[in-house]
């Protein structure tokens, strides 16, 4: 019982195991502070100053690892089966799908079940989403943003996305998020990145996975809260000056739909400010 009071409220207190987080120099992501650092990542094609701390959290630990880590399969298993998951991106003002240098990028959250092919397993352009205008209303979002080569860019923002595994709503936090989309005329793949506030992150874990679906990917909540905090590297507590958010990146694919859109008036009304 103290080990499961501890997981949920989080004393700080030093444990007795260690915690390995990982060492390499290769990881996805941004140059979120626009600098070259010594704990700083290079991207697979090369990038220098990638930021994404959390990879340095979460590499090591077998439930977020390829193949069959349990984060690795029932996350990219919920984005598809619930619709409570799904994010929406919408470009207007758009001349180009290669080079435009002013687009508008929305955020929505949408309704409705996902298209696709007879195997179930891949998702089909085409479809249609209702815009969630009643509970998705602090999920719709607006960013600037430029399309450069064919890629979309967006100019740093706060960025809120809805999240549940197992049947627990929950939500995550990005400040300073960015995307990075290669964008065709059916799909956009790429990166959002932007620093993870902490304790956000913390409390959607354990409250989707609990104790016990933690203990199938060898995962303590525990050891993570504290690799967490201690290598944040953004947004510092103006009381105590530790850094609540770290820097982090998803790989994520997109796949058109048509969106439908409600009344304007109402629309105009639910827009987060």
């Amino acid at each position: 019982m103290h080990l499961e009071s501890e997981t949920w409220y989080p004393t700080g207190a030093e444990g007795s195991l260690p915690f390995h987080a990982a060492t390499g120099r290769i990881s996805y992501g941004l140059n979120l502070d626009g600098k070259v650092g010594a704990s700083d990542f290079t991207s697979p094609d090369g990038e220098p100053g990638i930021d994404n701390q959390l990879f340095r959290v979460l590499g090591c630990v077998i439930g977020y690892r390829a193949p069959d880590g349990v984060e690795y399969i029932f996350g990219p298993k919920a984005i598809v089966d619930s619709a409570y998951n799904r994010t929406m991106i919408e470009l207007t003002g758009v001349d180009s799908l290669l080079d435009d240098d002013d687009v508008t990028v929305t955020v929505y959250r949408g309704l409705d079940r996902l298209l696709t092919d007879a195997t179930g397993n891949k998702i089909m352009p085409g479809g249609s989403q209702r815009v969630d205008m009643r509970w998705g209303r602090p999920f719709i979002q607006h960013y600037r943003g430029k399309i450069v080569d064919g890629v979309l860019l967006t100019e740093p923002g706060e960025f809120i996305f809805p999240w549940m595994t197992l049947r627990v709503p929950t939500y995550e936090r990005l400040h300073d998020m960015r995307m990075r989309l290669k964008l065709t005329a059916s799909t956009a793949e790429g990166l959002i990145a932007g620093y993870t506030d902490i304790e956000t992150w913390y409390t959607q874990l354990i409250r989707n996975d609990s104790t016990h679906h933690l203990s199938n990917g060898q995962m303590s909540a525990l050891s993570l809260h504290k690799a967490l905090h201690q290598l944040a590297d953004a947004y510092p507590d103006p009381k105590n000056g530790a850094n609540t958010a770290i820097s982090s990146a998803l790989d994520v694919k997109f796949t058109q739909v048509f969106i439908q859109h409600p009344e304007a008036a109402q629309a105009n009304g639910a827009v987060r400010k």
